[in-house]
């Protein structure tokens, strides 16, 4: 009974500890105008460091791997706590927290609970910026001039990402099984997110969705080894992303017509990146990428810089060594996920193609399922026989 009471417990203190960390970091990206709330906001923010401090102190004391386990997390971690210094960036060392700590996290009651919060915490933004508690940044964008909102959030593209992974959790949680109300929410998403925030990333990845989960379904009802095949192109296809990404990123497309054309066309992903790799280059463990305009003043840099494209912010700030465990642990995941719960390697996906565009992919509190993660590392028999405990009670 001890046992089952620990197990239960450790459960509930990552579940408790996530969403925390998830709701602070989602109202940190809302604009609002009280300077006294925004101080608040920020105190909240800070928290974090704290709840992942907690969070690593009941991953050493509470459970239990074995050695091989410990190896392993011992020398991805080094690795991880390492670039994240070097980098002055916590995001990656953050999720991999949260995936050690969730050997035996119900994912799905996860994922439940922040569905249910994302759904009213974007309405709550959106008519908080109607009253005008927080405040709605407008500006255009060149050259087409089209005006771009973000509704309560620091900025459009955040709003476009919240929306975006509002449809992550929802195609989970149906299991790629949408209903025509469904579809119809789906266009009337793409719509908003195409004019009132304008964010590229978010309505293209959304097009894609309906595109995928539409061939999906097709499969699911008429095939017996259709959805195998779209897994299969899906972990392909992310490989092709994952490398054009890196390659179209380290050359002057400018030379290159057709393909200065494409990137004009994606809003110059990766002719920026190709200006941060002429800055910084890159290093094998990490360093800092001075992106913000504060971080640039810092360093005396007059231009403006990007790095949108998440395979070389991840390369740039991170360094190849860990480029390389995140790529080859994500990839891996989509193989071992396609005959566990293959809707989840259609997610990785998905995340992938939105990688292209923001950063989100590798952030914990946008990419809840990096999460998923932890059950290809922890598959063993400790780990079958936790899901046998937590049927036993409760039935």
């Amino acid at each position: 009974m001890n046992n089952r009471l620990r197990s239960i417990s450790i459960n509930s203190v990552v579940q408790v500890a996530f969403i925390i960390w998830f709701i602070s970091d989602f109202l940190s990206k809302i604009a609002f105008k009280d300077d006294t709330l925004k101080e608040i906001i920020s105190s909240i923010d800070k928290s974090i460091n704290i709840i992942v401090l907690l969070l690593l102190i009941a991953v050493i004391f509470l459970l239990k791997y074995s050695y091989s386990q410990l190896v392993m997390i011992a020398i991805v971690s080094i690795l991880i706590i390492t670039s994240a210094v070097l980098s002055g960036y916590n995001s990656l060392l953050s999720a991999w927290l949260f995936i050690i700590a969730s050997k035996n996290v119900d994912f799905k009651e996860l994922v439940k609970r922040v569905y249910y919060l994302t759904v009213v915490l974007i309405p709550f933004v959106l008519l908080s910026s109607i009253i005008g508690i927080t405040n709605n940044i407008q500006f255009y964008r060149f050259p087409s001039m089209k005006l771009r909102s973000s509704m309560g959030f620091d900025h459009p593209n955040t709003l476009g990402q919240r929306i975006f992974q509002l449809w992550m959790f929802i195609v989970f949680l149906k299991n790629g099984s949408l209903k025509v109300y469904d579809y119809i929410f789906l266009l009337l998403s793409i719509v908003f997110v195409a004019y009132i925030p304008n964010s590229q990333a978010a309505y293209m990845s959304l097009l894609i969705v309906l595109v995928i989960v539409s061939i999906y379904g097709l499969m699911k009802k008429h095939t017996n080894n259709g959805r195998e095949l779209l897994c299969n192109a899906c972990i392909y296809t992310t490989v092709i992303i994952v490398l054009l990404s890196i390659i179209l990123s380290l050359i002057d497309l400018k030379r290159y017509h057709f393909l200065y054309l494409i990137d004009t066309i994606m809003g110059k992903r990766f002719s920026v990146c190709y200006r941060d790799y002429q800055l910084f280059g890159i290093s094998i463990w990490g360093q800092k990428v001075y992106t913000t305009l504060e971080e640039r003043k810092i360093a005396g840099i007059n231009e403006v810089l990007f790095l949108d494209n998440a395979y070389m912010a991840i390369l740039l700030r991170f360094g190849i060594v860990v480029f390389a465990i995140f790529i080859c642990a994500y990839i891996y995941n989509m193989i071992y996920q396609k005959n566990k719960n293959s809707i989840i390697t259609i997610i990785f996906f998905l995340y992938a193609i939105y990688g292209v565009f923001e950063n989100g992919i590798y952030i914990a509190s946008y990419n809840v399922f990096l999460i998923t993660i932890s059950s290809l590392l922890f598959n063993n028999a400790d780990q079958k026989k936790f899901k046998i405990l937590f049927s036993s009670i409760r039935h």
